[in-house]
């Protein structure tokens, strides 16, 4: 048997088989979500172009999950409160980086640095998501949605783990950056070590030459890591105090970061 391949359209939509009973039960959360009052079983068939049992199963099975709300005496049906359950973590994603961006904000304004959230996208790839510039000072033109390999930069003294870590998988793991000086093994495993150690990791000039980047990891729920929050300045103004104060920033952001997305998910389980 071969397998059904989905296919994405145009409009973003994807074409393949839908699942009559999922395609049925958005339809009515639709209509009820779109309409003002509550509303019986016949007019939400109606609306949603369903059979009228199939229509009445599925509000039995959502209101037994607190997605929708019968009312007693008209017997009518509308949104209830428990829908918010499948909102939840995603808001609170949401929100945490939100959270986050603002603090990087206040570093950038604080300390002088470039700051930038970003989300793994990719098992090998990084996507930024928001960023923070000093105004008239020093700027690293990449864009909000802009990718870099992982092992890019200060994140990847956290990626490599495991089979990167000998001379051959470190070789190997290197290779797939572009650097602007690119650092040998010993000195980046010594790097990789150092990262676990104090919970930020740096890259001195080798991905952007005159530039220090120093970046921690946010986990998920898996304590996989997700996000990343990186601090980038002159290397000629990086001296042991600033490179300690602009590091336990980050790595603070980023544990917050970690704790408010794990909290959202653990909280729904």
């Amino acid at each position: 048997m071969t397998a059904r391949k989905a296919v994405l359209t145009e409009k973003g939509a994807v074409q393949g088989r839908k699942v009559g009973a999922v395609a049925n039960a958005v339809r009515i959360l639709r209509v009820l979500a779109d309409s003002s009052a509550p509303l019986g079983v016949n007019e939400i068939a109606r609306r949603a172009e369903t059979t009228a049992s199939t229509t009445h199963d599925i509000l039995k099975t959502l209101a037994a999950d607190g997605i929708v709300r019968q009312q007693d005496a008209s017997k009518a049906y509308k949104i209830h409160v428990g829908i918010l359950s499948l909102l939840g973590p995603m808001m609170r994603v949401k929100r945490a980086i939100s959270e986050s961006s603002e603090a990087l904000k206040r570093l950038t304004e604080e300390l002088g640095v470039i700051s930038a959230l970003w989300v793994r996208t990719a098992p090998d790839r990084v996507t930024k998501m928001s960023g923070h510039n000093i105004q008239g000072r020093i700027n690293i033109a990449m864009a909000d949605g802009q990718r870099l390999p992982i092992q890019a930069g200060a994140l990847g003294r956290f990626i490599a783990t495991g089979d990167n870590l000998t001379p051959a998988g470190i070789e190997a793991f290197l290779d797939q950056v572009r650097w602007g000086r690119r650092p040998d093994a010993a000195r980046y495993l010594a790097q990789v070590a150092e990262a676990q150690k104090l919970g930020f990791a740096e890259d001195s000039g080798d991905l952007f030459q005159g530039f220090t980047s120093i970046a921690a990891w946010a986990s998920d729920a898996e304590g996989a890591p997700r996000y990343a929050v990186t601090a980038t300045s002159l290397t000629a103004s990086m001296t042991d105090d600033r490179r300690q104060q602009i590091g336990s920033r980050v790595r603070d952001i980023a544990q917050a970061l970690s704790e408010s997305t794990q909290a959202g998910d653990a909280g729904d389980e």
